[in-house]
């Protein structure tokens, strides 16, 4: 299985952005001071300038103030750390992935999107029934490995603050408190994680 990348499932709520980011953001707002768009101008205007071309520019202006800057940094640094690709298993995913691989990228992100997880209903299933799904048609379908490979597939972390996951996905499960977000003991974590699969 040596061609089959680490794996990122990515929640956004609750991992880039949290109740303190949301706290902080309110008083940046009440003193007039920068918000995610002046910066993003400020630090790179060619970016900026593809974020004013986009068709739907408001919807991608208002989801860019919804995340916390550094978290999402850290989340880049982890992803290159690791070597890994990345899945999106956030709500967010209803964008298309073309939206989400824009979105990111106008942040400065340089990670791979690899796909997105399928919608179940959720009266019927959970989240991590949506996960092994993908697993299962990635690895069975795109990269045309045997279906039992799918089951016994462990090389992924999944980042959530919520917890609808499957028992056999407990020790890929990094759960992140939706107060304070992705953190850098997370980032080691998961970085040690993955580690292991090359010892």
């Amino acid at each position: 299985m040596s061609k089959v990348p680490n794996i990122i499932f990515l929640d956004i709520d609750g991992v880039l952005n949290h109740h303190k980011f949301y706290s902080e953001r309110y008083k940046r707002e009440l003193n007039s001071e920068p918000n995610n768009l002046d910066k993003l101008s400020l630090d790179n205007e060619n970016i900026y300038s593809e974020v004013e071309s986009y068709s739907h520019v408001d919807k991608l202006k208002y989801n860019i103030e919804s995340v916390d800057f550094n978290t999402v940094k850290l989340f880049n640094e982890l992803c290159k750390d690791t070597n890994s690709k990345v899945v999106i298993s956030s709500t967010w995913r209803s964008h298309g992935l073309d939206y989400m691989r824009l979105f990111f990228k106008t942040l400065g992100c340089d990670f791979d999107i690899i796909g997105l997880t399928p919608h179940f209903n959720r009266n019927e299933s959970c989240r991590g029934m949506e996960i092994q799904s993908f697993i299962r048609d990635y690895l069975c379908d795109k990269l045309e490995l045997d279906v039992s490979l799918a089951w016994n597939f462990r090389r992924y972390v999944i980042i959530d603050d919520d917890s609808d996951m499957l028992y056999n996905q407990r020790n890929n499960f990094f759960h992140v408190d939706s107060c304070n977000g992705l953190s850098s003991n997370h980032c080691y974590k998961i970085t040690n994680f993955f580690k292991s699969f090359s010892l």
